[in-house]
């Protein structure tokens, strides 16, 4: 008894072909999406999640605001560098990127530069509020400057990492890569 297999294999041939090229664009694209939940995370995940250092006690500045995110640069500038047909890039351009993703321990050289002083004054207008009085508001002003000469200083910064390979990370994308085999087949 012959069975009928008919198997489109030329039209399999293409959409392999097909879904090759864009593979390396969707590998990238979960990449940055992990990359960028770490921040959410507040941890590093290999097999399992670690924590980043928390800030030095006492910050007043910084109480409540999540680790590594002030402005959300460095989080927003992980992107796709580089795509070629079987590989991609995935990284960030932003200069202290690096520090805060592997730590440093030891001797930091800090540039010459100028100190501007600020002085803090009241300043009355001719309008008058409801109660019949001036109205002031406080003004910052530039005082003075003075310069502060070249230095060195020690310098310690938790490694809190942010990108790099990961187990998880393997797995969702062996995850993305099956999923797109099946896809072709089925």
């Amino acid at each position: 008894m012959a069975m009928d297999n008919n198997i489109n294999w030329s039209g399999i041939q293409s959409e392999f072909k097909r879904e090759l090229m864009i593979l390396p664009q969707m590998m990238g694209t979960v990449c940055v999406n992990f990359f960028k939940e770490r921040f959410r995370a507040q941890a590093w995940t290999d097999q399992a999640a670690s924590p980043w250092a928390a800030r030095k006690p006492g910050s007043k500045r910084n109480k409540g605001r999540a680790i590594l995110i002030s402005s959300g640069r460095l989080r927003n500038s992980i992107a796709i560098i580089n795509t070629t047909a079987n590989s991609v890039t995935v990284g960030t351009s932003v200069p202290y990127a690096e520090i805060h993703n592997e730590g440093f321990d030891g001797a930091e050289q800090v540039s010459g530069f100028t100190r501007k002083k600020f002085k803090k004054s009241k300043v009355f207008s001719i309008a008058l509020n409801k109660s019949g009085k001036h109205r002031s508001s406080t003004v910052t002003n530039i005082s003075g400057e003075s310069e502060v000469k070249p230095f060195t200083r020690e310098m310690h910064m938790p490694q809190r990492r942010f990108i790099g390979d990961s187990q998880l990370l393997r797995h969702k994308l062996e995850q993305l890569i099956t999923k797109t085999i099946n896809k072709i087949f089925h």
